[in-house]
Order: C-alpha cells, then structure tokens, then sequence
C-alpha cells in the first residue's frame, strides 16, 4: 500500500520573539495549549496588542470563569457564553450573551457572523476549536470543513483578528495541522510540577 503525505508540520519554539511575532500582520492564528486554567490563556492575549475591544466565544468555559481574569485589563470584553445557554435560561447582558452551542463548524461560523456585525470587535477568541476537530486524526470531510471555516476567517470583510484555541491535553500526536489556512501557529505548553522548596 502506497502512503500519501497528507501534511508536513513545521513547529518553531517561540519564548523571546514572541512579542516580535505577534506585531507581524496576521488575522488568523491557531493556538494549540495544554492549559486547564483560564489564567494562562489571559496572560497569552495580555501579550497581544491593539485589543481594544475582545470578544470571547466560550464553548468550555462560563461568563463566570472567564470574566475576573479579565479585571486589570483596559479593555472592553464581550462573551459569548455557550456553556450555561446551553442548560439555563439567562438573560442577556450589555457585556453577557448566552447562546445554545454550536454544534458544528457551521454553526459556529453564523455565531462569528452575528457578533461581527453587533459588536465590531478587534478580537475574537473561539475557545475552543477542540470541540469540532481532533487534529491527531484526519478525516477528509472533517478536514474540509475546517478548512472553509478558515478560509471564510481570512476573507471576512472586518480589521478584527481571530485567535483559535485548541486544547490539547491528550498524549497522541498531532496528524496535521491547517499551516497554509492559517496565519500564525503557536503551540503553548504550561508544565505543571510539585514546587519542593516551597514545602
């Protein structure tokens, strides 16, 4: 049986250049990460500059978890809480809004859509793209799907950045990953360890 490459991964371990990486032009990145907490998400889109005005589309995380780590930032943050609308009845806020969750890359894409054109905002963060894909395998309808939703990213008629969280907490390997759909890729591990001098 002859093998087909299906995709070639390059990975670059950024740390001091980041900051230099992030103020090129782009308007979609990827971030793969292995982070549990809210916390170290935060403090990568703290490194981020121009955020004015960011939205966060949460398919993991409620309003609730995600909001206080936000406080010391001098930004207006909008989130879009698809957990809690999705199993109680909540009222929308002027900063709040809760949405059933997107059960496809589709749907998710018309959640885009919408708070584009209510909200205008310079970024939007989709937490997370784990919940549609699982880039350890490739399947060729699920790759497709992924890949026009990337596509629709880049060609939207908006200055707003997109910022794709991809969870990654498993011990398989990457298959693939959409380098020519996406601009930049970034792969954050947080390690996590007994602090012993601390006692």
């Amino acid at each position: 049986m002859d093998l087909e490459v299906l995709a070639v991964n390059y990975w670059k371990e950024t740390r001091k250049d980041l900051k230099k990486v992030l103020s090129e032009p782009w308007k979609t990145l990827l971030l793969f990460h292995n982070s549990k907490e809210v916390k170290e998400i935060v403090d990568f889109i703290k490194k981020l500059s121009g955020a004015k005005k960011i939205l966060y589309i949460s398919l993991t995380k409620t309003d609730n978890a995600i909001r206080p780590y936000f406080d010391d930032m001098e930004t207006s943050l909008f989130i879009v809480d698809c957990v809690s609308g999705g199993v109680f009845e909540k009222k929308n806020t002027r900063t709040s809004f809760y949405e059933n969750p997107p059960s496809t890359i589709d749907e998710m894409s018309r959640l885009n859509d919408k708070y584009i054109t209510e909200l205008y905002p310079d970024y939007i963060i989709l937490d997370s793209l784990s919940q549609f894909i699982d880039f350890s395998t490739t399947t060729p309808r699920n790759t497709q799907n992924l890949y026009d939703f990337l596509n629709t990213l880049k060609n939207t008629r908006t200055t707003c950045k997109f910022i794709l969280l991809y969870m990654d907490t498993s011990s398989k390997s990457v298959a693939f990953v959409p380098s020519y759909d996406v601009d930049i890729i970034l792969k954050m591990e947080v390690i996590s360890d007994k602090v012993y001098w601390k006692g």
